[in-house]
């Protein structure tokens, strides 16, 4: 019934995380007979393609956001003339893109510039309520923020509908046309005990200079302990540089594919992640026991839902500056781990929905 229709799937390229929960998102549209095209940049772009060989692939122009400050509010406005200019170029390669496909649709995780007029544009993100450490600027925030989105036909929130994941961050505002599309993960299993061979798991993401920097800071510590075996990953489709081992007892990985990584991680005794959202999608899925959270400083998203999940006694969480390998094996036994979240096949519901309409 959809096998002629055409629908791009687009992710941000900022860490991994955009681009592993749109897999669930291509699959489900595949099942259904329709035709995605795929979208987006760098790694994220590189992940997309890893996965889905088979399908036509657009690469788009890149925000190329970084951290170079303390403040997030700070790293966003200075980079706000960037991130326009980008929309922009977006808007125009969209433009383009739908007069030579016939474009029915178009699902858009985070890239506010993919929007058409004339097809159907849906808006995807768990995070309509941003946390901006003054009331003022947040309310001001909130009101441009909002009006990008509804530029959108529809707004499709990654949680549940009594926003079980992300809390605050993921509530639809009033006479907001969105819906709840549950928890989304590249990952069907849960993790399965097996016998132990690594200490623990470092998984690594998230985007430039902060990724490096944990990276460096995992192996020092993994340096301090030489009689015990970790397994770094660094969460780069795409090996952008050479690594100097700091020590003999790491094995190194520059990325994972998805059937591998819960294997690792069932092997693991500790596993040692960013909190980045997609991230917790993922650990609740597998139903992950003994886990550590370090949120990526300066984004306060992260910090936010490591401070949520220490609160429910669900993971043991640390700033980066107080990470320390030995107090994490010595605190993670107080917490009850994850446990995979309900979501009624809100999926389904949503991508029902959005056949209707074309």
């Amino acid at each position: 019934m959809f096998k002629n229709k055409k629908i791009i799937v687009a992710a941000l390229n900022w860490g991994l995380g955009h681009a592993t929960r749109c897999v669930p998102i291509i699959e489900a549209l595949q099942r259904v007979g329709v035709q995605p095209i795929l979208a987006s940049d760098g790694q994220a772009g590189e992940l997309l393609r890893d996965n889905f060989t088979h399908l036509e692939y657009r690469e788009l122009p890149s925000y190329d956001i970084s951290y170079p400050y303390k403040s997030m509010f700070l790293n966003m406005a200075v980079q706000l003339p960037k991130i326009y200019k980008i929309m922009g170029l977006e808007r125009r390669m969209l433009a383009d893109i739908v007069q030579q496909e016939q474009i029915n649709a178009i699902i858009s995780d985070n890239r506010f510039g993919l929007y058409h007029h004339n097809v159907f544009s849906v808006f995807m993100t768990h995070q309509l309520n941003p946390i901006i450490p003054n009331f003022f600027l947040e309310k001001m925030a909130y009101g441009y923020y909002h009006r990008l989105i509804a530029r959108f036909s529809r707004c499709w929130v990654v949680d549940t509908q009594h926003s079980d994941l992300a809390g605050r961050l993921s509530c639809l505002p009033k006479r907001f046309k969105g819906e709840y599309i549950g928890a989304l993960s590249r990952f069907d299993t849960q993790v399965f005990s097996q016998p132990i061979v690594y200490d623990a798991v470092f998984l690594l993401s998230g985007v430039e200079p902060q990724r490096t920097i944990f990276e460096k800071l995992c192996l020092a510590q993994a340096a301090l302990f030489p009689n015990k075996r970790f397994i770094l990953i660094r969460g780069l489709p795409i090996e952008t540089q050479n690594l100097t081992l700091l020590s003999t007892n790491v094995e190194i990985r520059s990325f994972c594919p998805a059937e591998d990584l819960p294997i690792i991680l069932s092997q693991s005794a500790l596993l040692v992640a960013r909190a980045g959202y997609s991230t917790i999608m993922d650990l609740h899925q597998m139903a992950l026991k003994n886990v550590v959270l370090v949120p990526t400083p300066a984004q306060t998203e992260q910090e936010f839902l490591a401070k949520e999940l220490l609160k429910k006694k669900i993971c043991y969480t640390c700033a980066q500056l107080d990470f320390s390998l030995e107090k994490a094996w010595s605190q993670v036994s107080d917490f009850v781990g994850f446990q995979p979240i309900e979501d009624k096949n809100l999926l389904s519901k949503a991508i029902s929905n959005l056949l209707t309409e074309l």
